[in-house]
């Protein structure tokens, strides 16, 4: 009876939510120019709090549902918002003003650091990543930036200094904060940020305590099993960035990853190493991605894994403390 209830307050608010959808669309098919400028910005940040919550309440929908008619229903719903969603998304963004690019006041930045040679050429604007302290992000905001900015011959200490404050937020941003902006205090608001955040060794184990912390997965679907896959991935990748030897751990990380899947996967994986001559974990995520590609083309209704379905690492595979 509770479920029910639940259900039915789920489904009021993708209602609200869908209603809500369709004054985006009606704001963006009666758009005027002059007055629906200034309102972009705020409907944009507006519809990504709309995609937040319409996700979620679609998502537990989809989780709870145990007929092959309210699956198929479920289906219908998202495939009709999410191509709402692209399309307002993608007509507010157009209307937004040109963004200022970091380009148009220096001479053309390259990866390299170096003079560019292409003077001529007009590339599109790199947008630097943001950084709040997160070490999830830490490798690919501190590689971009120092290709970028840092390293750059082009740019000034006192340009660099005003990327650096933009790019940064939340934590990292306080801790430099007190620093002022100017030719001297690049370096030191620089060196701040690597001597808190560049401790790779911490950042090697994180990772990899990330990999033994994957999901497993709760129900047989694309989207599911994109998410894990997707998830150990960036994390085997950034461990190989920070020079660890991933390559040879193949049969360890099959083995991981494998006690993420679904049963049904897990099965289907099963039947196809057997007949190869040596399993690894490229052919493992090779498989994952195929199966995923099929069942993009092919959606089909799975049994719902309703109270098996683990959200923690297994028992054989705990948290190694030091």
């Amino acid at each position: 009876m509770a479920d029910e209830r639940r259900k039915q307050v789920l489904i009021s608010r993708r209602t609200t939510l869908l209603a809500s959808l369709g004054r985006a669309e009606q704001f963006m098919t009666q758009y005027q120019e002059e007055r629906g400028k200034l309102e972009v910005d705020l409907r944009l940040k507006n519809l990504d709090v709309l995609w937040q919550g319409l996700e979620e309440a679609q998502a537990e929908l989809e989780d709870t549902e145990e007929e092959k008619e309210g699956m198929v229903r479920n289906l219908s719903y998202r495939s009709n918002f999410e191509s709402q969603l692209f399309k307002i998304k993608a007509f507010l963004r157009s209307k937004l003003p040109a963004p200022i690019s970091m380009q148009s006041n220096l001479p053309q930045i390259t990866a390299t650091g170096v003079p560019s040679t292409l003077k001529g050429l007009k590339l599109p604007t790199i947008s630097l990543l943001e950084f709040s302290g997160d070490y999830k992000d830490r490798v690919p905001f501190y590689g971009t930036f120092l290709a970028l900015i840092h390293t750059n011959l082009e740019v000034t200490d006192i340009q660099k200094c005003h990327y650096l404050r933009a790019a940064v937020k939340g934590e990292a941003a306080q801790l430099i904060e007190s620093i002022g902006i100017s030719v001297a205090n690049y370096q030191l608001a620089w060196d701040a940020l690597v001597n808190r955040y560049a401790n790779e060794y911490l950042l090697r184990k994180r990772h990899l305590q990330a990999l033994l912390d994957c999901l497993t997965m709760k129900r047989e679907s694309a989207s599911a099993l994109h998410a894990i896959v997707d998830d150990f991935e960036r994390h085997v990748n950034i461990l190989g960035q920070l020079v660890e030897p991933v390559e040879s751990w193949s049969t360890m990380l099959e083995h991981i990853l494998c006690t993420r899947l679904h049963d049904d996967t897990l099965k289907a994986w099963g039947d196809y190493s057997s007949a190869l001559n040596a399993v690894t974990y490229k052919h493992l995520v090779e498989f994952l991605q195929r199966r995923m590609r099929s069942s993009n083309r092919f959606p089909s209704i799975s049994t719902i894994n309703q109270s098996q379905g683990s959200t923690q690492p297994p028992k054989s595979l705990k948290r190694h403390s030091r």
